[in-house]
């Protein structure tokens, strides 16, 4: 194997080690997110409602989670 093909071979490897910290980086950001998702919806019952709420407490604490993650995330919602 020359030179060369070391050299390149060496810079996928580098390419493979970032790709699987990225890889690491998502699965702790989808487990953060999903932890985000079962804490909202525990506290879902103690949103207060009023006679005009057009949604329940659930569609609340989604909606809620929804537009907090989106901007936190700084994506569209």
């Amino acid at each position: 194997m020359s030179t060369t093909q070391q050299q390149l071979g060496r810079l996928f490897d580098e390419v493979a080690a970032a790709d699987m910290a990225i890889a690491r980086c998502f699965a702790v950001r989808a487990e953060a997110v999903d932890r985000a998702r079962r804490f909202s919806a525990a506290q879902a019952g103690s949103i207060p409602l009023s006679l005009q709420s057009r949604w329940s407490r659930e569609e609340i604490a989604q909606r809620e989670l929804s537009s907090e993650l989106a901007v936190t995330l700084r994506i569209p919602e």
